[in-house]
């Protein structure tokens, strides 16, 4: 339109036409009106949502485009909504002044995976379609889609452990590891108050204690992608990691999980971190997959120092003799349990250079291989 309009103007000075004058002066006109049209301030406010924020794979998430109108009305506004690695298009209806509509969005969660929905991105035109204007609003919302658990039994046998462990820096009013006596203020428990060295420093003195390690579970998931011989592999380990922090968080144990260069740690009142974080796992090629294993193995024995279980998990593809070197850096107190995944093959219970190992190849498997195994 800009060139038809400057052209058709110097024709028309050139020639003295003035059919091009006007050819000229309207096409230049529309284009000016068009810019203003699409940089008119509606006032309008667009948001996504979505419930739950935290599925399975399988699960339903209600998700939904909120656009509530300002003083003008909306005219079927177009809006661009990013779910994922895919970009939805909607065509609203008519929205009125100060009028609220709500239009819903589907959220794949057949796969596990962390999902970006949003922004919003308004997409306002002229009536003429010559000029288009694209504006951000709102602000972006991840869906977590978690792997596929199976309930598992108690992670018991780390308890005996961790009660004859260190004791932690923290100290408590109560609890199995004596530190010192300290004297006594309002509101101490009489129970804890030491009454012969009272007696000999004429004050009352009070038993202080340090808090002893809670119940720990390590998790470390292979990252080596040469490790998995297919997709669903990754997923199978994906689900036993995401099983065992289950079980682990309902025992109230402290779980500390890694792959890679990553680790999170969590307990039972804020489980989030940890289940969402297994959402993120994704394999990557690796030079040197059994060495970069032995290497996270050190770091993350160092994280969850005196853990009671750990649990190692890699797939079909690795030598299963790399595994036992690697737990090795966890030392010989903790249960020490290796898992290795193979989507479809054969679930069995073997011995690897001292040490029990599990190869699964379905999820349902798992409990009944874990009570063998311990």
């Amino acid at each position: 339109m800009l060139v038809l309009g400057a052209t058709s103007l110097a024709a028309a000075i050139a020639l003295h036409w003035t059919e091009l004058y006007v050819l000229g002066v309207t096409s230049l006109g529309l284009l000016v009106l068009s810019l203003l049209l699409i940089h008119l301030p509606t006032g309008a406010r667009y948001d996504v949502t979505a419930h739950p924020a935290r599925t399975l794979v399988g699960g339903v998430v209600h998700a939904q485009v909120e656009v509530v109108a300002g003083l003008m009305p909306l005219l079927s506004p177009e809006v661009r909504v990013p779910v994922g690695e895919h970009t939805e298009r909607l065509r609203l209806p008519v929205v009125g002044p100060r009028r609220r509509h709500r239009e819903p969005v589907t959220i794949p969660t057949d796969r596990r995976g962390v999902h970006p929905v949003g922004p919003v991105t308004e997409v306002r035109s002229d009536p003429l379609g010559l000029a288009r204007l694209l504006r951000t609003r709102g602000a972006a919302r991840e869906v977590f889609v978690r792997p596929r658990t199976v309930a598992l039994e108690s992670l018991s046998p780390g308890v005996v452990h961790d009660l004859e462990g260190v004791p932690s820096d923290q100290l408590s009013v109560s609890d199995l590891a004596f530190h010192a006596l300290r004297e006594y203020v309002r509101g101490d428990d009489l129970r804890h108050v030491h009454w012969r060295s009272s007696a000999s420093a004429d004050r009352l003195l009070v038993r202080q204690y340090q808090e002893t390690r809670r119940n720990s579970v390590a998790v470390l998931v292979d990252e080596d992608s040469g490790a998995y011989a297919s997709a669903d592999d990754v997923e199978l380990a994906a689900s036993v990691a995401a099983s065992v922090i289950v079980r682990a968080l309902t025992d109230d144990f402290d779980v500390v999980a890694g792959w890679g260069e990553e680790t999170v740690g969590s307990d039972a009142a804020h489980p989030d971190p940890l289940l969402d974080a297994t959402c993120r796992f994704a394999p990557r090629p690796a030079d040197d997959g059994a060495r970069d294993l032995r290497r996270h193995a050190a770091r993350l024995s160092g994280a969850a120092a005196g853990a009671g279980v750990v649990v190692l998990i890699s797939g079909g593809e690795r030598d299963p003799r790399v595994l036992p070197v690697a737990a090795q850096a966890f030392g010989s107190g903790p249960l020490l349990l290796t898992v290795q995944v193979s989507a479809g093959g054969r679930s069995a219970v073997h011995e690897v250079g001292g040490l029990r190992m599990l190869t699964l190849g379905r999820l349902e498997h798992l409990p009944a291989l874990l009570s063998r195994g311990a």
